[in-house]
């Protein structure tokens, strides 16, 4: 509907109340507000996508890398940093996160022994 209104022509003799703009006026002049805002969009897509996975899967890990990641993207746009150091340090946050995880995981379940598996006197195949 806002496409329509856009295109909308103005009778001769009818003073607009607002400037009316064509699609052809309105994209250059959107693109050109969006140049250098492109960290600031991708921490708020971030925000979006991280927080509809912690309400899908109830993790609040999800919430967090949302936050960090608006965040961490603002930061990087306002000390005017090229756009990968942010992400480079957001998922060298998450490879963290996941390293300390995967400890943890290995120290509460550890690997069972083949003793521990099969009986006395009873062989692994699978192993061969």
């Amino acid at each position: 509907m806002v496409i329509f209104l856009l295109i909308a022509r103005v009778p001769e003799g009818v003073t607009p109340v607002a400037e009316v703009w064509t699609p052809s006026e309105a994209w250059p002049t959107f693109r050109l507000w969006l140049q250098g805002k492109e960290p600031f969009l991708l921490g708020l897509a971030m925000l979006v996508v991280f927080g509809v996975v912690g309400l899908a899967t109830e993790i609040r890990r999800m919430f967090i890398y949302a936050v960090l990641g608006l965040i961490i993207m603002l930061s990087g746009q306002l000390l005017n940093s090229p756009i990968f150091i942010p992400l480079f340090v957001l998922s060298g946050i998450a490879f963290a996160v996941g390293i300390i995880m995967l400890i943890r995981f290995l120290r509460k379940y550890p690997k069972i022994s083949d003793d521990e598996i099969l009986p006395m006197g009873h062989t692994n195949h699978a192993s061969r």
